[in-house]
């Protein structure tokens, strides 16, 4: 890939409502800094043009490269609204912090100045900001990682086990009350 470690990195499908727009053009802000973006959609061809020399996009790569990358970068950004913020948890994983628009699933799987820091509005400017506190915090990398934990497949099933146990056990105890609450029948 030819890429050096120590960018920020965004991923997701280059669609408008992402606004991979505005975090390309924060890094205008950040001339010393460096972003990847992976990822491909209709949205390419125009963000290419307009991006400035410190972006590098790669439209397709492997899941070892994309565990690389999450790896090697000091911050994942996602200005997109969405409903359930995934590309935080994977960059968690990876010991990584997440700079993210303040909306939507975001809110829910990231904990401000614990898995990463918050901006207001997919402008510029804001994500620019985002960016320089995201690199001024300290992060540790296995509070991110145990955080991610929580959203692991192992935890889930963990958890609609309880789910299950619970609701058994509620059954059970229903069906013993009403077993209790039916009149004896006589034979005759």
């Amino acid at each position: 890939m030819g890429i050096e470690p120590g960018y920020f990195l965004a991923v997701g499908r280059l669609m408008a409502y992402k606004n991979f727009d505005a975090t390309a053009a924060a890094f205008a802000e950040l001339p010393g800094e460096r972003l990847v973006v992976v990822g491909s959609g209709p949205e390419e061809h125009a963000l290419r043009r307009v991006a400035p020399a410190n972006v590098t996009f790669l439209s397709s790569v492997s899941d070892p490269e994309l565990r690389w990358l999450y790896a090697n970068a000091r911050g994942l950004i996602a200005a997109s609204y969405e409903d359930f913020g995934l590309t935080p948890i994977e960059a968690a994983a990876f010991g990584v912090p997440s700079a993210v628009l303040r909306w939507g699933g975001f809110l829910d799987t990231v904990i401000e100045a614990e898995t990463g820091v918050f901006f207001d509005e997919p402008d510029p400017s804001m994500i620019a900001a985002a960016v320089r506190r995201l690199a001024r915090l300290s992060w540790v990398p296995a509070q991110l990682a145990a955080h991610a934990d929580r959203y692991s497949e192992a935890r889930f099933a963990e958890g609609l086990q309880a789910i299950v146990a619970d609701e058994a056990a509620l059954a059970g105890v229903r069906t013993r009350i009403v077993a209790e609450q039916q009149p004896a029948v006589a034979i005759a």
